[in-house]
């Protein structure tokens, strides 16, 4: 997880905390946050391959 990645995590669980969630909504919000953060990735990754395959190794 990069910087940013755990930036993002982070917000979800102070706003999970500001919203008085329960351990297991915390946890439902942190995996669906993290689901989307390996989704947006993995598309990135997709766009770099197929616009400068030279950089796909990176």
């Amino acid at each position: 997880m990069d910087d940013h990645e755990e930036t993002v995590m982070s917000r979800v669980d102070d706003l999970a905390d500001r919203l008085g969630a329960t351990s297991e909504e915390r946890r439902v919000m942190l995996d669906e946050q993290q689901a989307w953060l390996d989704e947006t990735r993995e598309a990135m990754r997709a766009h770099v391959r197929t616009c400068w395959p030279g950089m796909a190794h990176q």
